[in-house]
């Protein structure tokens, strides 16, 4: 027997993107398990789409692995329920204890952003991202960067805060770190887009959310030139 114990419903997105995520307690078994579903009959597509996307992310990066959904009769998604901490609170906590926080956000970056062979792309503007980005866009990225580089994959929401430290006993490769799961891959596009910009992304809601304490050591402006962007990169990527 199914017990709902939370359920939340984004409907605030066009009708083909709403969904419902609920967290779900098997009475039977006491285990728990989170389900995505489709709000109406034309998001099925969108929800068909994620065990694809959890195939791309596993085969482009080294060290976070994407939770993997299982296709229900009904057409939901279902995932396991991790146990675990979200991965930008864990490095909130040790770039506390450091004389030089944004060193730990690098070795952070570094391990997040690790790829395997062929998980770096050269980046070429397509139809795709003129549409969504706009010409300009498209136009300013040569200009700024030299032979731009975009992932194999374009998950555009690969942030700390959607990724999760298990807390199952399982390690990364190399067997020193809790393994890394990356929890949202819903928004990834089927076009090329700059490597640095999903970094950018990254960097931006990690500043935004614990910026009043890096804020102290380190200036926005000069916190993002420490990952080689520049104030007229930053200024396109924020759109």
């Amino acid at each position: 027997m199914r017990q709902i114990e939370y359920v939340k419903y984004n409907k605030l997105r066009k009708p083909q993107f709403q969904i419902r995520t609920a967290i779900c307690l098997d009475t039977d078994t006491g285990r728990r398990y989170v389900e995505k579903t489709a709000v109406r009959e034309c998001g099925q597509e969108h929800i068909a789409a994620f065990p694809r996307h959890a195939q791309a992310i596993d085969a482009c990066f080294q060290n976070v692995e994407a939770l993997k959904p299982e296709l229900t009769e009904d057409g939901a998604m279902r995932y396991a329920y991790l146990e675990g901490r979200n991965f930008d609170d864990l490095l909130s906590e040790q770039m506390r204890t450091e004389p030089d926080p944004a060193a730990a956000v690098s070795r952070a970056m570094e391990r997040v952003f690790a790829v395997k062979p062929g998980g770096l792309i050269p980046f070429t503007v397509t139809p795709g991202f003129t549409e969504v980005f706009g010409q300009d866009a498209a136009d300013r990225i040569g200009e700024l960067t030299d032979s731009p580089q975009a992932f194999s994959v374009s998950n555009i929401d690969m942030i700390f805060e959607n990724i999760m430290a298990a807390d199952d006993g399982s390690n990364d490769k190399g067997g020193r770190h809790p393994k890394l799961y990356c929890l949202d891959y819903e928004w990834v596009l089927d076009f090329p887009v700059p490597a640095q910009f999903i970094r950018y992304r990254n960097l931006h809601y990690f500043y935004r959310k614990f910026g009043s304490f890096l804020s102290a050591f380190c200036p926005r402006r000069e916190f993002l030139e420490r990952f080689g962007i520049g104030r007229e990169q930053a200024e396109l990527y924020a759109g």
